[in-house]
């Protein structure tokens, strides 16, 4: 999201858990290779974004022996876990969103 697309549209949902909330981003359908650290905080921040404790970006498997592959920012913007491929059962926010998502 750079100045020329900072307004464009942002698909998410807002889930919560164990008494943390998170923003979960489809980044299967939707290009969001460009957001920066800053973006990532507004979108967190409580008060002007959408509000959470963390983002979890779903995107593309790498790796054949995966079905989709997150990431997790924190509300400061940086990447807590990065790189994570997984199978659908061992994230139940990814995988609701995964399955909304699917034709």
């Amino acid at each position: 999201m750079n100045s020329s697309n900072a307004a464009r549209k942002l698909r998410f949902a807002k889930m919560h858990g164990a008494g943390n909330d998170f923003i979960v981003l489809n980044g299967i359908d939707q290009d969001l290779s460009d957001i920066t650290r800053e973006q990532w905080q507004k979108l967190a921040h409580r008060q002007f974004g959408i509000g959470a404790d963390q983002i979890l970006l779903v995107e593309k498997a790498a790796r054949p022996d995966a079905d989709f592959r997150y990431r997790i920012f924190n509300a400061d913007g940086l990447c807590a876990l990065c790189s994570i491929k997984v199978s659908l059962a061992k994230t139940p926010c990814a995988l609701k969103l995964h399955i909304q998502s699917s034709p």
